[in-house]
């Protein structure tokens, strides 16, 4: 009799674990499909102080009406977008993300998330843009992202990452831009760089990337941008930088790179901006240089760079900024810095420069800083100095400049800073030195100056 019972009791218990299973079917077929699933355990891991998500509800079939949720448009829609940039949230980045493997942009910048990046978005397999920028993620770039094979761009910058760049961002074929500045990276730049033939900005500057810039970086053919200033790199500047035929901006400023300029940098023909300064870079500015007729901004300053200043500086015609300053530089100004008429900004002091003053650059109507301080020049401040209508700070101390200052200085111009100081200047103040009353700066002691203070100055 008892074997008759059990028997029935198991009947019972199969039958109702049956029902429960298709109720269960029944409510996942007609409730929310997988994709919400993944992202209402998406928003558990989530702090969202101001309520942006609170139209995801568990309760619709689709998330495709969700704040921040893009779907494609037909009878089956998937999620191909997931925008929750500026939003005030914090929390973690759940690793319910490698759910969506449909989605082509994942932006999350500008909030608070904190935590490791997880490795499931490598099984987003088909991501074009990974925004997850001006957060606070720790831990290292995960290695999977490597499997991101139709990844466009991929922006990591104002974060607190850290270790090295895994050599799996060579396998990112179709990368167009890599960002992560401002982050605790270390370790030396991957040699697989050299892969990534579409890249056109490179950018993880304010790091701590340590060991030298890789050869294989003249591999990135579309190159435009490279920018890892503010690091730890040294060794030579590799001449295969020479073969980055598209390249615009090169800003490796504030590291510990050494050895010479190379020559080859003279091929890159598109650059517009060249920042080498703050390195222990050594030996003549390349007259190779002079090949770069599109450059605006030149930047070789506090460096240990020698030789003399090549004449054929004056081909840079679009150049507004050009410094070379704190470096061991000899010899003359060159005259050819007069064909440069579109110069605004020249820094040359603090090296060991001789001659007089090219009186040519008195030509320069667009110029607003000259600083020719701390060098070994003679003969007196050029006459035409006084017309320079844009001319804003002239600093000349600590030279041998003789003879007087023109009498009209400050009268044409509204110059805020005037250092002459320590030459063997003679004749009387100009009269209209602060005739505009912009001066904040006026030194002109151990001169041989006489007569009287003019009244701008004591007013």
């Amino acid at each position: 009799m008892s074997g008759v019972f059990e028997s029935r009791r198991y009947l019972v218990v199969r039958f109702t674990g049956f029902l429960f299973g298709a109720v269960l079917l029944l409510c996942t077929s007609e409730g929310l499909n997988s994709e919400g699933i993944c992202l209402l355990e998406l928003k558990q891991n989530i702090r969202d102080k101001f309520n942006n998500l609170g139209n995801w509800n568990s309760s619709d079939q689709t998330p495709c009406g969700w704040r921040g949720v893009t779907c494609t448009s037909n009878y089956d829609p998937v999620v191909l977008s997931l925008n929750l940039s500026t939003m005030n949230l914090s929390g973690t980045l759940s690793p319910s993300i490698g759910g969506l493997v449909y989605l082509t942009n994942l932006d999350i910048s500008y909030n608070g998330f904190t935590g490791n990046i997880p490795k499931e978005i490598g099984n987003c397999s088909r991501l074009e843009s990974l925004y997850l920028s001006n957060n606070q993620f720790d831990g290292q770039i995960p290695t999977e992202l490597g499997n991101l094979s139709c990844l466009r761009n991929l922006n990591l910058c104002n974060n607190e990452l850290s270790g090295p760049l895994p050599e799996e961002l060579g396998e990112l074929s179709s990368l167009v831009e890599f960002v992560a500045y401002t982050n605790n990276l270390t370790g030396p730049l991957p040699h697989s760089l050299g892969n990534l033939k579409s890249l056109s900005t490179f950018r993880a500057g304010q790091n701590a990337i340590s060991g030298s810039i890789p050869s294989e970086i003249g591999g990135c053919e579309n190159l435009e941008l490279l920018g890892l200033a503010q690091n730890d790199l040294e060794g030579d500047l590799p001449k295969e930088l020479g073969m980055l035929g598209n390249l615009t901006d090169l800003i490796l400023w504030d590291n510990k790179l050494s050895g010479f300029i190379p020559k080859d940098l003279g091929n890159c023909t598109n650059l517009q901006t060249l920042a080498l300064y703050k390195n222990n870079l050594v030996g003549e500015i390349p007259v190779e240089i002079g090949n770069l007729k599109f450059l605006k901004k030149l930047y070789l300053y506090r460096n240990n760079l020698n030789g003399t200043i090549p004449r054929e500086i004056g081909n840079l015609s679009l150049a507004t900024e050009i410094d070379f300053s704190e470096n061991y530089l000899m010899g003359e100004i060159p005259t050819e810095f007069s064909q440069i008429k579109g110069l605004h900004l020249l820094y040359l002091f603090q090296n060991q420069l001789t001659g007089v003053i090219p009186n040519e650059l008195s030509t320069l109507r667009n110029l607003t800083k000259l600083d020719l301080s701390i060098n070994c020049l003679t003969g007196p401040i050029p006459f035409g100095f006084q017309y320079l209508t844009k001319m804003l700070q002239l600093l000349l101390f600590h030279n041998s400049l003789s003879g007087s200052i023109p009498q009209g200085l400050g009268l044409y111009s509204q110059l805020w800073v005037v250092d002459f100081s320590d030459n063997y200047l003679t004749g009387r103040i100009p009269p209209h030195i602060c005739r505009h009353s912009n001066l904040i700066l006026l030194n002109l002691e151990s001169n041989k100056l006489y007569g009287n203070i003019p009244t701008g100055v004591t007013n």
